[in-house]
């Protein structure tokens, strides 16, 4: 069953999806949606918008004890009160061109470095983003739940090859591309939401690498052709996740393009950096001015704990880990130069900046118009001490040094990661999947990048957790725990704005369940369930094969909820 959303009220589909306990929470939390509202017309302050019991229904739903449906509840309020009162607060979902659009071959689009790496069996099961949720066919019923969930901003990421493809190994306009995203944007803006646009998210035109320097000078003509092309979208990242690309494809080899090399990370951040630093200095002086625009890059990080926090190295092994890891991008763009912890570990293996080009990136993240993208998910712990070979008894899998008795050489400046301790994990982990949850590490994380780099705004660009180990439709709708996840995080978002960081958008990966990368189709992070059927076998699927049922009922319910009722708060206080 294709999705269908599109010329019918958008609760149409979603009643007859969800089945009778789902129609009842929907039905609840609108009522709620519409009590808010009203009340915010007639012009009363924030706290009596909403009415006393609107915050019960996802207490309830999880909650075991009469103690943690309490707990639970304060903890929705203040998301509510809090992030109700940042003015402008985006609340929103993202997705990525390769992991949702398909349509690999179609509308005049060429090959990323995606593409050749699945067709190579790069990723599980053989999977492969040819087809994956074939959003670029059924982009108008895709955005649909945007309106439906109740956000107000959607974080989506615009094909390289589909808008300039490479044709004779000449980056040539594709007007067929160009047209699709006009659409996209088009259909956004109509339904009152804003774009946030990603540059680039991992899906390189297979003639070009990071590690060459020419790449520069082709990311920034690409991202001059894209602020040109489409001038009405006022909110940019440029690039996604750089050492998740750099690390996986250049130095481990399980992302494309599937590189393996001690070294070739470090070429890779260099190059990305530049790309970076002369795009948003191509971005002010193009937008000097007018107002609105912003322009940013999308950091990734899990900040860890210390696996022994009275022990003096672990602790400084924090430290060191958020520099080496974080401020490997974040401090060339903010002071100019790579943090000293990571020249010491690399040596002359890490590339240079020259003097005009430190002056370029510190004129650029301290500008009014940057802004910081900030993506995170779960959490872990850090440890001075090197491990032996053989691993304790109770490692898990992870090298946990916690038995060592002193008998292991300590080097802080080499942080090893761990996920267990005393044989127990740091937070509950997802069936099969990287992710521990450690709400605390949200709040530890936006805490040190203001305290860092004082950025002008914060905005959390990633945010979110697999389903737990459910891979059909009825199993996910009683989404309880994921509930928990985002109630838990939520608060140490509202607990850092409390606290002055400025946050000012939260957005939840994922839209859609889609292609998750090396893992193919095998982790569910979407607030909807996709039925990928053949697709799993990639290119072969038809059309009618697919099935998308709006499922996970009460996250988005609860999602929809927070962001709504946050937005009323915040439209009425301004």
């Amino acid at each position: 069953m294709s999705r269908q959303v599109t010329g019918l009220p958008p609760v149409v589909p979603l009643l007859h999806r969800i089945g009778t306990p789902g129609l009842c929470l929907f039905a609840v939390c609108a009522l709620m949606v519409l009590l808010g509202l009203l009340q915010a017309g007639r012009g009363n302050s924030a706290e009596s918008q909403r009415p006393a019991t609107e915050l019960k229904l996802f207490a309830d739903s999880d909650a075991t004890t009469e103690m943690q449906r309490q707990a639970d509840l304060l903890k929705e309020k203040r998301i509510v009160d809090t992030l109700g009162a940042v003015p402008n607060f985006l609340w929103g979902t993202a997705t990525s061109a390769y992991q949702v659009e398909g349509a690999w071959d179609e509308g005049g689009r060429s090959e990323s470095i995606w593409d050749v790496f699945c067709h190579n069996g790069g990723a599980i099961d053989d999977a492969s983003g040819d087809v994956s949720c074939n959003f670029y066919n059924e982009w108008k019923s895709d955005l649909g739940l945007l309106s439906l969930y109740g956000f107000n901003t959607y974080r989506f990421s615009i094909s390289w090859t589909r808008v300039l493809p490479f044709i004779n190994g000449t980056a040539t306009p594709n007007q067929e591309g160009i047209d699709f995203y006009r659409k996209v944007l088009a259909e956004l803006m109509a339904r009152g939401i804003t774009p946030m646009v990603t540059m680039y998210h991992w899906d390189l035109p297979k003639e070009l690498d990071w590690r060459e320097p020419e790449v520069v000078e082709h990311f920034v003509s690409y991202a001059k052709f894209l602020l040109t092309t489409f001038p009405e979208v006022k909110l940019w990242m440029t690039i996604n996740e750089p050492f998740s690309f750099c690390f996986l494809g250049y130095h481990i080899g399980v992302h494309a393009p599937g590189v393996e090399s001690k070294y070739d990370q470090f070429k890779c951040g260099h190059h990305v950096i530049l790309a970076h630093a002369k795009t948003f200095e191509m971005f002010r002086n193009l937008f000097h001015g007018q107002s609105g625009y912003k322009m940013g890059i999308v950091i990734n990080y899990d900040f860890p704990e210390p696996l022994h926090p009275d022990d003096k190295n672990d602790v400084k092994s924090v430290e060191v880990d958020a520099r080496q890891r974080v401020g490997w991008f974040a401090d060339p763009l903010f002071f100019g130069d790579y943090p000293e912890e990571l020249k010491i570990v690399t040596g002359k293996h890490l590339p240079r900046f020259t003097a005009a080009e430190q002056e370029l990136l510190k004129s650029g993240a301290n500008h009014p118009m940057s802004i910081y993208g900030l993506n995170t998910y779960g959490g872990r712990y850090v440890s001075a001490k090197q491990p032996h070979e053989k691993q304790d008894s109770d490692d898990h899998g992870d090298r946990d040094d916690h038995d060592d008795h002193g008998d292991r050489d300590v080097d802080p400046l080499h942080p090893q990661e761990r996920f267990f301790k005393d044989g127990k994990p740091i937070g509950d982990k997802f069936i099969g999947a990287w992710l521990y949850k450690v709400p605390e590490e949200m709040l530890l994380h936006l805490r040190w990048v203001n305290q860092r780099y004082q950025p002008h705004q914060i905005y959390i660009t990633e945010n979110g957790c697999p389903d737990p180990g459910h891979t059909q439709y009825a199993w996910t709708v009683d989404d309880s725990y994921r509930i928990s996840f985002f109630r838990d995080y939520l608060a140490k978002v509202a607990e850092a704005v409390e606290e002055g960081i400025p946050v000012q958008g939260y957005v939840v990966w994922s839209l859609l369940d889609n292609f998750e990368w090396a893992d193919g189709f095998s982790r569910r992070f979407g607030l909807t369930y996709v039925d990928f059927g053949t697709q799993l076998l990639g290119k072969n699927m038809r059309k009618e094969e697919s099935q998308l049922s709006v499922g996970r009922t009460a996250v988005f319910t609860m999602l929809q909820c927070y962001g709504v009722m946050v937005l009323v708060t915040a439209s009425a206080d301004q």
